[in-house]
């Protein structure tokens, strides 16, 4: 038979640390368990609900087709001058009136467009005028497209060739006389075509 050891106070003391030490572990990975199946749950919720706006976005915009020759009017936002313009420059325009396909707005007014320089001829003595001329070259539609565009504003100064040559044949200084040089003011409206079929997708359409 074994012998029998008496257990002291503090062996019981002990015993009980270990069982409440092991009770507090237990509880710990049980609360961290829940925690993490807590933050699941929000994430799956998150994920739902933008899954659902996604789908209800999608599901209220409409896919339209601008067809070829639609016309943009545009506006430029400055002056330009073949005196000061550069060849190639690039120029903001501005679309000047909303745009309609079968009574959907398509590209709304205000909206930006795109323009550059494609001419350009400083005034010359002998009253040379000056020309410049800017190509048209995109609109952007309701979704942010850009929608190609093609047409042209252009400008050029008096010709006051006729005249120059006339007086030089009285005074030679006439020969210094310069043509007007080409502006075109701030505001001013050109048109623009749309080249070949653009689809867009209209929100709410």
């Amino acid at each position: 038979m074994a012998p029998f050891h008496r257990t002291g106070r503090g062996d019981g003391i002990r015993i009980l640390d270990g069982i409440s030490c092991l009770c507090h572990c237990t509880g710990s990975g049980r609360t961290q368990s829940t925690v993490r199946e807590a933050e699941m749950r929000r994430l799956l919720g998150l994920a739902l609900l933008v899954a659902i706006a996604f789908h209800q976005v999608s599901a209220s915009a409409r896919e339209v087709k601008i067809p070829a020759g639609t016309i943009v009017v545009v506006q430029t936002l400055r002056a330009i001058s073949s005196e000061s313009a550069s060849a190639d420059e690039l120029v903001e325009l501005q679309v000047a009136a909303d745009v309609f396909v079968q009574g959907v707005r398509v590209i709304a007014a205000g909206a930006p467009a795109s323009g550059a320089i494609d001419e350009l001829e400083a005034s010359e003595m002998l009253g040379q005028e000056g020309r410049i001329a800017i190509s048209i070259n995109s609109a952007q539609a309701v979704d942010g497209t850009n929608v190609p565009l093609t047409g042209r504003l252009s400008s050029r100064g008096g010709d006051e060739m006729t005249g120059t040559v006339v007086g030089a044949i009285f005074c030679p200084l006439f020969l210094l006389n310069k043509g007007g040089e080409a502006s075109i003011a701030s505001g001013a409206q050109g048109r623009g075509i749309v080249i070949g079929e653009a689809y867009i997708n209209v929100p709410g359409a």
